[in-house]
């Protein structure tokens, strides 16, 4: 094999490899440990995970991000048919708690947001919006990031099918 060719293998399997990783940390929401995620209410209260007795849908989201911001009235909707199946919504900042009251007081969300104690990246969370939805015993059934369509019948199907 030629010198030339080696080379531009070497090179396309490292971009190919960068691309993966780049996607990967991107696009695919990562595991999160979310009984040991460290989160706090609006009022400095720290948030105890072994009280959550329904299944959760957690939205990780910032108030500056136009994606977020897009998809919020969608979450509303959803939290409405999530709330009559029993199901809890959380939003979930890296924000200061000032700066997340004065969102919720201005956006009159109904759905409750925490602050998160750990940058998202280190957490894990490259995207925002990055979402899960979490059983009653805490584990994971779905999750995406991005933006997505919550008043598709067919996904709040999808959610709602997969805690029972």
């Amino acid at each position: 094999m030629k010198r030339n060719t080696i080379i531009g293998l070497v090179v396309a399997l490292v971009g190919a490899i960068i691309f993966f990783v780049q996607y990967k940390k991107y696009n695919i929401p990562p595991k999160v440990a979310f009984p040991d995620l460290e989160l706090v209410d609006l009022n400095g209260n720290p948030v105890d995970w072994n009280t959550q007795q329904k299944p959760v849908f957690i939205n990780f989201f910032g108030t500056w991000c136009v994606d977020c911001i897009k998809e919020m009235p969608d979450l509303v909707i959803l939290y409405a048919s999530l709330q009559r199946a029993g199901i809890d919504m959380i939003l979930i900042s890296e924000e200061p708690i000032e700066t997340l009251n004065k969102y919720k007081n201005s956006s009159a969300l109904p759905m409750k947001i925490y602050h998160a104690n750990k940058a998202f990246k280190d957490i894990g969370i490259f995207t925002y919006p990055t979402s899960y939805l979490i059983n009653k015993e805490q584990k994971l059934v779905y999750s995406a990031t991005r933006v997505q369509n919550w008043t598709d019948e067919k996904l709040k199907n999808e959610l709602l099918e997969s805690v029972k």
